[in-house]
């Protein structure tokens, strides 16, 4: 298309705050701002939305079943403010964030093309979350995201394992597309350092997440200690969350905290620690996608992760680091580790790490990819 376009982008989270969603939306709106004139259309909780959010968190701090999310995600009608029609028709085409379940209740005339890093019959059951929830929530919420993703002209997914959840609705494969994230660290702060590790040298191993138990930090201290053990000298650095206090004083652990890329100085210490480091080890046991995994390859750093949830769309055995079976040891991921460092594979990790994130795993080949579609829709209006 010749003309500049204007595009609504429907979300809660602020595109200008690189925190929320991983900085995910920020990204997302830095690339769409390129195609043309774009209109933050904010969704607001409502009063009642509000307070049942703080009633269930609170309930399932009882022991609870948690179910919050499903609630407020999925109650929209009660949970939301109206979104005002007059700002959707305005809109040449609407992108929407993260939101299926407000969808099927904005009654625009502008094409919505819809984005999200998972959908619900992946989800449930799989983040703690998104279990014990009770059957007719269930109903509800498969219900609401059948019509939200009917509703959108189109549907775009960072994950196979997103998109087939999709299928399972019944939308038809034609509809939905998928394309990987990038990683949320500015280009020009991506400096490469290749991996030359040798037994005797100190390995800085980086664990990179805001959740410590799902991240699975306890199996990362394992294989840290398990490598210390076995003749591989590692200091993990914990950057995102707080481990127990007992972890904090094993020897060979690093606590960086939180660092919020809203906040330069904070930001610069998160680049200079990634840049520092010579692998990720993450083996989270529940993920939609990963923003750590395109940043980790950005720079050039083998990981080492489990196999579950979106994963496999960034992270390829023996291209940039290796996926484990869920239900793997600290034992395992220090073995598979030590095992890459001997044998020489990490600089080819390395290598296919960087390879991967100029091909698919940067936020330019993520824009690309959506004006087509965005293109692809506006033209058959």
């Amino acid at each position: 298309m010749n003309k500049r376009i204007k595009i609504g982008f429907l979300s809660e989270f602020n595109p200008e705050d690189k925190k929320a969603a991983s900085g995910t939306n920020f990204k997302m709106f830095e690339q769409l701002k390129k195609m043309g004139e774009i209109q933050w259309i904010p969704i607001k909780k409502s009063f009642c939305g509000k307070c049942l959010t703080h009633l269930f968190h609170k309930l399932s701090k009882k022991g609870l079943p948690n179910i919050n999310l499903p609630i407020t995600r999925f109650g929209s009608t009660l949970c939301y403010n109206k979104i005002y029609v007059d700002s959707l028709n305005s809109c040449d085409v609407i992108v929407a964030f993260f939101c299926v379940h407000n969808l099927g209740k904005l009654g625009t005339t502008s094409p919505i093309i819809y984005f999200s890093d998972a959908t619900f019959p992946v989800l449930l059951n799989y983040y703690d979350d998104y279990s014990n929830i009770p059957r007719f929530l269930q109903k509800e919420a498969l219900s609401l995201e059948e019509e939200g993703l009917n509703v959108a002209r189109h549907a775009i997914f960072s994950s196979d394992w997103a998109k087939n959840g999709a299928m399972q609705l019944g939308i038809k494969e034609k509809k939905l597309s998928v394309v990987e994230l990038g990683a949320n660290i500015n280009e020009n702060d991506i400096k490469i350092t290749p991996p030359n590790l040798y037994k005797h040298r100190n390995i800085n191993i980086l664990f990179l997440g805001v959740d410590w138990y799902r991240k699975g930090g306890d199996i990362a201290v394992d294989a840290t200690k398990w490598l210390n053990s076995n003749g591989v000298k590692s200091t993990l650095h914990i950057v995102g969350c707080e481990p127990t206090e007992k972890i904090k004083g094993e020897p060979y652990v690093r606590c960086h905290g939180f660092k919020n890329k809203n906040i330069k100085k904070e930001y610069d210490e998160l680049v200079h620690l990634i840049q520092e480091c010579h692998l990720l080890l993450l083996p989270t046991i529940a993920e939609c996608a990963g923003i750590v995994f395109a940043e980790a390859s950005a720079y050039g750093l083998p990981i080492f992760t489990h196999d579950t949830g979106g994963i496999p769309n960034y992270v390829r055995n023996g291209v940039n680091g290796y996926r484990l079976p869920l239900g793997c040891t600290g034992a395992d991921f220090g073995k598979k580790i030590k095992e890459a460092i001997d044998n020489g594979e990490i600089a080819k990790l390395s290598d296919g790490g960087r390879k991967l994130y100029r091909e698919r795993l940067n936020w330019g080949r993520w824009g690309d990819e959506v004006k087509k579609i965005i293109d692809d829709v506006c033209a058959n209006l």
